[in-house]
C-alpha cells in the first residue's frame, strides 16, 4: 500500500488511531507510519493517534482532539463557554472532562490536561 491510498481513505478523519487503520486496512504493516512519519506526511500526538501533517490545526481540530486522546471525555464547561463569548475571562488551554483519573499530555500541538469530573 502506498500513501496516497492511505491518504485518500482516511481523509475524512482529522486524525487517526490504530483502531481506525486496523478498520479500514486490516493487513496494515505498522512500519509505514514509521516511514511517513520521516517523511513528515504524518504526525504522532500519542501512543498510537496520528494525524496527517497537510491539516490545519485551528480550534475546532483542537477540540476534537481533545475529546479523542483520552476516551471518553467532553470539553469542559469554562472552555466552552469562552468560546462562545459568554464568559468574559479568556480560557487558553482546552480543558476536556472525564470520568477517569486526572492526566495532562504534551502533543506536538499543544498540551491537553484532562481533569476528573
Amino acid at each position: 500500500m502506498n500513501y496516497t491510498e492511505f491518504r485518500n481513505k482516511l481523509k475524512a478523519f482529522p486524525n487517526f488511531s490504530i483502531r481506525e487503520i486496523d478498520k479500514h486496512f486490516p493487513s496494515f504493516d505498522s512500519r509505514r507510519l514509521v516511514d511517513w512519519q520521516e517523511k513528515g506526511y504524518i504526525q504522532k500526538l500519542r501512543n498510537r493517534h496520528y494525524y496527517f501533517s497537510d491539516q490545519e490545526v485551528d480550534e475546532p481540530f483542537l477540540y476534537y482532539r481533545a475529546n479523542e486522546l483520552y476516551h471518553p471525555s467532553y470539553v469542559s464547561l469554562e472552555s466552552a463557554l469562552s468560546r462562545y463569548g459568554f464568559i468574559p475571562e479568556g480560557v487558553f488551554q482546552i480543558n476536556p472532562c472525564t470520568t477517569l483519573k486526572t492526566n495532562a499530555f504534551n502533543t506536538p500541538i499543544g498540551k491537553f490536561y484532562l481533569s476528573s469530573s
